[in-house]
């Protein structure tokens, strides 16, 4: 967004062709544009608008790809602030330009922001008060007193002609300066310039939330460890209050189960915070055929509207293969003495969420207390562990998970 408040006029030079004013903008942080800005001069004044996100080491305001057009008519003139109807995302350190052409009756305006400088003021000061003086003035002189400072940095401001697919642009930095110098080759450097009155209202995400697989495999099995990392970045200038706590919740896998993962205070600005996780995949992961981790957002204990600019960046999906860990009675991935209890309540007929008969049958034979006493045997480390902890690939059609 480019500060024209300084210089005090508006003008503008009309055209008998198609002539076009572009800023470009570098959005600071990820952003969202929906509504943008222009000054008009002139009452009746329509304005056809383009909005491009530019390719890296863009040469021009249309050096990349038109993200949203709009058109409207203006009955007064001063400035207006247009909806562009949808938001627009920007990723931090992108350029992206505003384009417009304004029609008044059957000429193209081109509007500029100009006053005078310092030096310019000094010498119509003095050329004033001269004529003030010829003209039988008594007493003090006192004309309005102000002058102005225009910046127009190279890149930020073009002017345009052309056609769609053979546009030719002209940065204004480097037509000002010309005109500069022509301005002062007959002593009329008056003035000052400043980028066209097109403005951008950048709406800024406060933080960026992120999901990713650390290191992704092509399929997973049970008992596989899927690593994870949770990422949050303030993106603002300013550190996060104390007071506002912001709580990172993971839910991954068949269970549904809410697991809060970290819990944030006083995020600096621009700093960036990780946490790394594990996630065994178990066997109801295996039946589903997937494994989705979903990132969801909380402060100070509530839920957290969160839509990320950047499509879904709080969730992935990883496909798993038709496998079971031996031993595995419980179906969690792992084997534990909870593998123990699960076979000795299948045999004592108890009831439970979930029982891999085909996991529990250590040795093949059929389920029996010898199956709990092999775990057992290898929760120990007795050595004779008879494949207990080993994944075992099953084509999908052999329907190797037998339930309770």
């Amino acid at each position: 967004m480019y500060d024209f408040m300084p210089v005090v006029n508006r003008d503008r030079v009309q055209f008998d062709n198609d002539v076009y004013m572009a800023n470009v903008f570098t959005a600071k942080n990820n952003c969202t544009v929906r509504y943008i800005g222009i000054e008009t001069v002139d009452a009746d004044t329509k304005v056809e608008y383009s909005v491009y996100i530019l390719n890296d080491g863009a040469a021009s305001p249309t050096d990349g790809h038109c993200a949203a057009t709009a058109e409207i008519t203006f009955d007064n003139a001063g400035y207006h602030k247009v909806d562009l109807g949808r938001s627009l995302p920007m990723t931090g350190g992108c350029k992206y330009s505003i384009i417009a052409k304004a029609v008044n009756g059957d000429k193209t305006s081109v509007f500029f922001n100009h006053s005078e400088t310092q030096e310019g003021f000094v010498k119509y000061y003095e050329s004033r008060k001269d004529r003030w003086a010829d003209n039988g003035g008594t007493g003090s002189f006192k004309p309005d007193m102000y002058y102005s400072k225009g910046v127009i940095n190279s890149g930020e401001s073009f002017v345009g002609c052309g056609s769609a697919d053979n546009m030719q642009w002209a940065d204004m930095a480097d037509v000002t300066t010309r005109l500069k110098a022509l301005n002062e080759a007959d002593g009329t450097d008056y003035f000052t310039y400043d980028n066209f009155p097109i403005r951008s209202y950048p709406e800024t995400e406060l933080f960026s939330a992120a999901n990713v697989l650390t290191e992704p495999k092509d399929t997973y099995a049970a008992g596989n460890v899927i690593k994870g990392k949770l990422a949050i970045t303030n993106n603002t200038e300013y550190d996060f209050n104390e007071a506002a706590e912001i709580e990172l919740v993971l839910t991954i896998g068949a269970s549904g189960k809410e697991t809060s993962t970290a819990k944030v205070k006083g995020l600096k600005a621009g700093q960036t915070l990780t946490f790394d996780y594990d996630y065994t995949v178990t066997q109801p992961d295996i039946t589903a055929g997937n494994v989705v981790s979903t990132l969801k957002i909380k402060v100070n204990g509530e839920d957290y509207d969160y839509n990320p600019v950047f499509g879904d960046t709080l969730s992935f999906t990883v496909k798993t293969t038709y496998s079971y860990v031996c031993g595995d009675a419980d179906g969690d991935g792992k084997i534990t003495i909870n593998d123990v209890t699960a076979i000795q309540k299948n045999l004592a007929q108890v009831p439970q969420d979930y029982f891999n008969k085909k996991a529990a049958d250590i040795d093949g034979k059929g389920l029996d207390i010898t199956d709990a006493t092999s775990i057992q045997r290898y929760l120990a480390d007795y050595g004779d562990s008879n494949n207990i902890g080993k994944t075992i690939f099953k084509d999908k059609y052999e329907l190797p998970f037998i339930p309770a």
